[in-house]
């Protein structure tokens, strides 16, 4: 999968290798499921996705769904 960080609309994007789109996650704010100028993200190997928050001040974890 590829990811995008889009730090202006504050959410991230997933796609699929063919560049089809498939969810996205994040809208503007502090709360639960909001972002605040997200930077950059990290995948692990169970498919978490560590996005980094950079105006809140905090890294959230997301679980995409399949």
């Amino acid at each position: 999968f590829i990811y995008t960080v889009e730090y202006g609309a504050h959410r991230v994007q997933k796609w699929s290798r063919d560049g089809k789109f498939l969810a996205t996650w994040g809208k503007p704010g502090q709360g639960a499921n909001q972002l605040a100028n997200p930077r950059g993200i990290a995948v692990d190997n169970d498919g978490n996705v560590y996005i980094a928050d950079t105006k809140n001040n905090r890294i959230q974890k997301v679980k995409f769904a399949p």
